[in-house]
């Protein structure tokens, strides 16, 4: 398609039938001639009329204006930024109907990309709520106050988040503490464009077998003040955290940790299980952030492997699923 022959411009109002999602969970309206619209934050069935912020050669990029005719699907989003944060796209939907949608994109990508016409099993649920053991939460300042949240889509701007809905409800509460007493300490938070400031991430991971955390603060190339202070009163606060860490880190992009890590207090790791085998877990591992989700997807694997198998773990990271299954394989 030409630019000629493309039918809309920015600032363009369309009225759109949604009747697909993306990979990355956004609405796809079409207009009359064919020409695909994506719209964040709508549902497959909705009749919305969306507002173009973006035009491409081959699509478009537009925000809803209203819906006008709702979806079966849709719901009251449980989350207050839901529509600002850029963690997640469902919430708008029923689970139900988020399920239906990553069925129909795995049997999508069977047909398409592997050129199969074969049937796929029915998809395994481990349940929405709450499910992830592990937080990186943004430290910004707005107003004059410490903030604390997550980025907005394709962004560096910090959108509050107190009490995510998929973290346990107590990474919300060690949150609070955390800006009260750098608040409290005039602990200065880190600034990406300036490089200037201290306090740059919080990092909070809990074990869901023994139900202990540990913390690790991020700072912008430097010490933090105020450390031992900070540290006593929130393992005061909370008896669960059974380690706190400082992780000097000035590296510019998205990686979220340096190899600078300096324990604080409590315990150098945590140790969490999965289908019975204990994994020995730092602030630098990398561990499944669903474990339900893990375990389910592991049970799987361990189905699959007879005693006859010869299990071969590539690119395996810490090697968890290659030790969940090992069990009923020649290894």
């Amino acid at each position: 398609m030409n630019k000629q022959l493309i039918p809309l411009k920015k600032n363009d109002d369309v009225v759109l039938d949604i009747v697909d999602y993306t990979a990355d969970g956004n609405g796809v309206g079409k207009t009359g001639d064919g020409f695909a619209v994506f719209v964040p934050c709508t549902a497959v069935g909705d009749k919305v009329e969306a507002h173009i912020i973006k035009v491409a050669k081959n699509y478009a990029v537009g925000k809803i204006r209203a819906v006008l005719n709702a979806s079966d699907d849709r719901i009251v989003p449980d989350c207050p930024v839901f529509e600002r944060c850029g963690g997640c796209c469902f919430r708008h939907i029923s689970y139900e109907a988020e399920l239906r949608s990553k069925q129909s994109r795995v049997e999508e990508c069977i047909r398409r990309s592997a050129g199969l016409d074969s049937p796929v099993l029915p998809i395994l649920s481990a349940g929405d709520g709450r499910y992830r053991n592990k937080a990186i939460y943004q430290f910004d300042v707005k107003n004059g106050e410490i903030v604390a949240g997550f980025y907005a889509p394709v962004s560096h701007r910090v959108i509050p988040c107190g009490d995510c809905r998929l973290h346990p409800s107590v990474f919300g509460s060690i949150l609070a503490d955390v800006i009260r007493l750098a608040s409290r300490f005039r602990v200065p938070v880190y600034n990406e464009e300036t490089k200037e400031g201290i306090l740059r991430r919080l990092f909070i991971r809990r074990s869901e077998s023994s139900g202990e955390i540990s913390v690790c603060f991020v700072t912008g190339g430097r010490k933090m003040p105020h450390t031992a202070e900070i540290t006593d009163a929130l393992i005061k606060a909370f008896p669960a955290i059974s380690g706190v860490f400082l992780n000097i880190s000035s590296t510019v992009g998205n990686a979220v940790l340096s190899d600078k890590l300096t324990k604080l207090r409590g315990k150098d790791t945590l140790t969490d299980v999965l289908l019975g085998k204990e994994f020995v877990i730092s602030p630098l591992s990398f561990f499944q952030v669903n474990r339900a989700g893990a375990e389910l997807l592991y049970s799987v694997v361990k189905e699959c492997v007879s005693d006859s198998s010869s299990l071969l773990d590539m690119y395996c990271g810490t090697g968890t699923i290659g030790i969940c299954a090992a069990d009923g394989s020649s290894r």
